[in-house]
C-alpha cells in the first residue's frame, strides 16, 4: 500500500490513459486510422517468438506507399482483416465504415476472419520499424503474446484500450 500512496499521480496518469484507450477503441472502427495498420504490425513485429525466422528477407520496404496497401510489409493475418474489411476504401473516406456482414461463401466475413488461421507475424523482412518508443511496443507485444489464440478483431480491439 506504501508504494501505491506515494505514486498516486502514476496511477492516475495510467487509469486516464486506459479510460482514453477505451472511448477511443469504441469510438474509432478498428483500423479506420489511416496508419493504424502500421502500429499494429510493429506490435506484431515485437510479439515474434525469440528464433523467428521469416521466410526471405527480401521485401522492398524502401518502395512502401502508405497509400497502396500492398506495398506494405504486413502479417498474412493482417493483411486478410483488410482485404475482407474492404480497408482501402474506408480508410480516408469518413463516409464509409468497414462491413462485416457482407456476404461471402461462409456466411459473413467476421466469421471468416474470427476463423482465420494466418500467421500473425511477417513473412518476409525487413519488418516494420516505427521509431517510436520501444517499450509500449513490447507492452502491448505481451498483450499481443497472451491473447495470442484470440482472433485479431480481439487482440486489436484489447490493444488498442493501452494507446
Amino acid at each position: 500500500m506504501n508504494f501505491v500512496s506515494r505514486n498516486k499521480l502514476i496511477f492516475l496518469i495510467l487509469l486516464i490513459t486506459l479510460i482514453k484507450g477505451i472511448i477511443w477503441s469504441y469510438a474509432t472502427p478498428l483500423f479506420q486510422a489511416p496508419d493504424e495498420q502500421v502500429h499494429y504490425a510493429t506490435v506484431q513485429y515485437y510479439a515474434e517468438p525469440d528464433g523467428y525466422e521469416p521466410n526471405s528477407y527480401d521485401f522492398p520496404l524502401e518502395k512502401t506507399d502508405m497509400f497502396n496497401l500492398h506495398t506494405q510489409n504486413l502479417s498474412p493475418e493482417l493483411m486478410n482483416f483488410l482485404d475482407k474489411t474492404q480497408f482501402e476504401k474506408v480508410r480516408f473516406n469518413k463516409e464509409n465504415t468497414m462491413d462485416f456482414h457482407r456476404s461471402s461463401i461462409d456466411g459473413n466475413y467476421e466469421g471468416e476472419i474470427r476463423k482465420n488461421t494466418s500467421s500473425r507475424f511477417v513473412e518476409r523482412y525487413p519488418a516494420w520499424v516505427i521509431h517510436y518508443w520501444a517499450p509500449y511496443y513490447q507492452a502491448v507485444a505481451g498483450i499481443e503474446n497472451l491473447a495470442g489464440n484470440w482472433s485479431i478483431i480481439e487482440r486489436v480491439t484489447l490493444e488498442r484500450f493501452f494507446q
